[in-house]
């Protein structure tokens, strides 16, 4: 049980007004539209928000105490004024909800593609291996029973705090979340305990926010850093540029396992080949051979579960049970996300970077003759992968629909002008509108005979135009065409 006595202890303030020191405080609340009853609520300013205007909604949902770096004047709530609210709110979180991480394996997955597919299929294997297991990440919050949408890659801490809690309390014992380079860099990860971390790979992305890919790097690497550091696992993509930076990092440390095709991994892909509709794989662990096989489409995806099966193993599961159950893995929405529409293979995926749009267009190459994609860029975001994007879909693909995805406060015409500087070769056609350039392509599907990828906003739902999402779902306009 965490009192307001024990929270002013902790954070050693001298300045705040009380009423009943012993009260108990049962919840964090970071968001003040959230229920959480007997909560202690965070007051945070941000660039566009200012968290004190939301105290008096936050009191009618539940809060008791009001954590504050300025007094607020006329409110009926207790409060405590502290320095530095966002330096400290995880390890509050920690006292309110006694130290979840301590109690359930926490296992991360950071770099820039294949998180979410990573999330799933480890939580999939998990599973079936009885481990009750919980996961965060792009697409939505599971604590086992409970579904909540995604607001963040990786949630405000307190908020993680609470769903390992959640997750605990509903049987929980494993839990897996994707890592992102922006959570890192805001601290969300602070004061939690992680188990295990896979490092999948690092391509071109958010170089609007960290400037440059060593700045993107030193954030990602850092975090893998203080996980082994503080007794955690990790396993690094031994194919990857950037991991082999890190594997040299950790070289000779047990701890450290490595996968991927080259020669020196530790658990090392040695063939991939598709039969019927299954991808069968080889792989070498401990000079000793396995095999498995999966659904799953595309290479990427043999790294997806290579991945999975390296973290456990290093963690101590036996190889075999694990591979005893790859068979039964199945994709999360919105990757490589197959329907059958008119006889025509549409398939819808949430590739938004040059490399992985080149890794999904690649794998259906490999098993389709034409391959037409539909793409756009986002808009408020890295403007110099546009071209990039462009050049892909023009090397790897037979034709392309250039179109918007999230253009946000940009003009979609700017976006998809970067976009076709990449393409000189003029094999596209510009539709700013996302549900007629899907039409169109679904068009030219049934006409000549293409294969079809959606690339860019897999899972979402919606549209993100001058501030307001519109519902937006390349799923349901594929499926009613």
């Amino acid at each position: 049980m965490t009192r307001i006595l024990d929270i002013i202890k902790f954070t050693r303030s001298n300045d705040y007004v009380i009423k009943n020191f012993l009260k108990e405080v049962k919840d964090v609340m970071v968001d003040s539209r959230d229920t959480l009853l007997d909560s202690v609520f965070l007051v945070r300013k941000g660039k566009r928000f200012d968290g004190r205007k939301f105290v008096d909604e936050a009191i009618k949902n539940g809060a008791i105490l009001i954590l504050t770096e300025r007094f607020i004047k006329d409110i009926s709530c207790d409060q405590i004024v502290v320095n530095n609210i966002l330096a400290i709110e995880n390890k509050i979180a920690n006292l309110v909800y006694n130290n979840p991480s301590e109690e359930i394996s926490v296992y991360s997955v950071t770099g820039t593609n294949g998180k979410t597919s990573v999330c799933y299929i480890l939580q999939q294997i998990l599973q079936k291996l009885n481990v009750s297991t919980g996961r965060t990440g792009t697409i939505d919050y599971d604590t086992i029973g409970n579904i909540y949408t995604s607001v963040n890659t990786f949630p405000q801490g307190p908020m993680f705090i609470r769903l390992l809690r959640e997750t605990i309390q509903n049987g929980g014992r494993a839990f897996v979340s994707e890592v992102s380079s922006h959570a890192i860099s805001f601290g969300r990860v602070d004061s939690i305990e992680f188990d295990g971390v896979i490092f999948t790979n690092l391509t071109r992305e958010h170089l609007d926010f960290h400037g440059s890919m060593e700045e993107y790097f030193h954030v990602k690497s850092s975090f893998i850093r203080r996980c082994v550091i503080n007794g955690g696992v990790a396993a690094i993509n031994n194919d990857d540029e950037y991991g082999k930076k890190i594997i040299k990092e950790f070289d000779g440390q047990d701890r450290v396992i490595t996968y991927g095709k080259n020669i020196s991994s530790d658990l090392r892909i040695r063939k991939i080949e598709k039969k019927e509709n299954m991808t069968h794989v080889e792989i070498i662990f401990n000079e000793k051979r396995f095999s498995f096989k999966t659904r799953l489409i595309g290479e990427f995806n043999v790294y997806n579960i290579v991945a999975c099966i390296s973290l456990l193993v290093v963690k101590g599961a036996d190889i075999k049970s694990v591979l005893n159950v790859i068979d039964f893995i199945t994709p999360p929405p919105g990757r490589m996300e197959h329907i059958k529409k008119d006889e025509i293979d549409v398939f819808i995926d949430y590739a938004h970077t040059p490399d992985a749009l080149e890794n999904a267009l690649k794998s259906l190459k490999n098993d389709f003759e034409k391959v037409l994609v539909v793409f756009g860029c986002g808009g408020d975001r890295d403007g110099g992968k546009r071209p990039e994007m462009g050049s892909v879909a023009e090397n790897y693909s037979d034709y392309a629909v250039v179109t918007s995805d999230n253009p946000r406060s940009e003009q979609p015409e700017k976006i998809a002008y970067d976009i076709i500087e990449g393409m000189p070769k003029k094999y596209y056609t510009l539709i700013l509108d996302r549900k007629e350039a899907i039409q169109h392509a679904l068009k030219l599907c049934k006409e000549e005979g293409y294969t079809l990828l959606i690339a860019g906003k897999g899972h979402e739902e919606y549209q993100e135009l001058k501030g307001e999402k519109i519902f937006l779902s390349d799923r349901e306009i594929v499926k009613n065409y």
